[in-house]
């Protein structure tokens, strides 16, 4: 069976979006609700589904505000299933989900796993968000700025040094390698730094075609709560993050990823952060520019 772990911020609104395609999923244990103090109706709605769906819903509240990577620690330490599910308030599952995840980390035997993670802005249904996204058929790791970008074409499994959020990893991985509480804010990078360590540490992780998750992006129920911030915090946080993550893991970086001077890299990797921001920012509004004439 697989524990989800739902960290929510002020997204009750958002929560029910997508937590229908949560529940109807196969092989679902419990879904772990770590609410960081949120001041919305979150509590009361996930009440209600407690009520609904007994012996399914864990709710643990956090005394203070925390950061999102300790959230997500005390969501697994909460977990009681040999797998676990990192799930978002803003992303819907496509059925089947688990079960294909699950089935293809028995085949690849892999210690982590995941799908794509397709975006869908407010104007648009899963099945234009998928049509835009399979445009792209680029790497979807880029060494410069050093990111990942998830909507593009996956073609085959692969396996890789880093997922995105929405994975399907093993309990046991937990024992070993935890999420970083350091990274606060917008909590950029946290993710990154959780998977190179894991990666690090001799575990697998696999990245397929098989299934995919819809992120909503910009939409009227995810416009507050989570992690957003002006974007001048934003991007100093991005910065502030970024710098930690390579310093941290320079011994990665420079061993096993072989990046050179890991000063000189760290600054590339920013600058080209907006370069390539605004290159791909063009390119997609040409996209959907093109899909909404036809």
């Amino acid at each position: 069976m697989i524990d989800v772990i739902m960290p929510t911020y002020n997204r009750a609104q958002a929560l029910t979006k997508v937590m229908d395609s949560y529940l109807s999923q196969d092989f679902l244990g419990k879904i772990i609700f770590v609410d960081d103090c949120s001041t919305d109706t979150t509590t009361e709605y996930v009440a209600g589904l407690a009520q609904q769906y007994p012996g399914k819903i864990v709710y643990h509240r956090m005394d203070k505000k925390s950061t999102l990577p300790n959230i997500r620690n005390v969501g697994i330490h909460l977990a009681t299933n040999d797998y676990i599910f990192m799930g978002e308030d803003d992303v819907y599952l496509p059925e089947g989900h688990f079960k294909i995840l699950l089935e293809k980390m028995n085949e690849y035997q892999a210690d982590l796993i995941s799908g794509r993670r397709v975006n869908m802005f407010a104007d648009q249904d899963q099945v234009l968000a998928k049509k835009l996204a399979d445009l792209d058929h680029r790497p979807v790791f880029v060494n410069v700025p050093f990111e990942a970008y998830f909507e593009r074409v996956v073609d085959k499994a692969q396996s890789v040094n880093r997922l995105h959020s929405n994975m399907l990893m093993k309990r046991s991985v937990f024992d070993k390698v935890q999420y970083d509480p350091w990274y606060g804010g917008n909590a950029f990078r946290e993710e990154t730094d959780f998977f190179l360590r894991v990666w690090d540490a001799g575990f697998t992780l696999w990245l397929i075609p098989d299934t995919l998750s819809y992120h909503m992006k910009n939409t009227a129920v995810n416009q507050t709560g989570g992690s957003r911030k002006k974007r001048w915090v934003y991007e100093w946080q991005v910065w502030k993050n970024t710098a930690h993550l390579f310093i941290k893991n320079k011994k990665i970086f420079t061993e096993k990823l072989h990046s050179g001077n890991i000063y000189w890299y760290l600054v590339r990797c920013l600058i080209a952060r907006y370069t390539y921001g605004l290159f791909r920012f063009i390119e997609q509004q040409i996209h959907r520019k093109k899909y909404a004439q036809t």
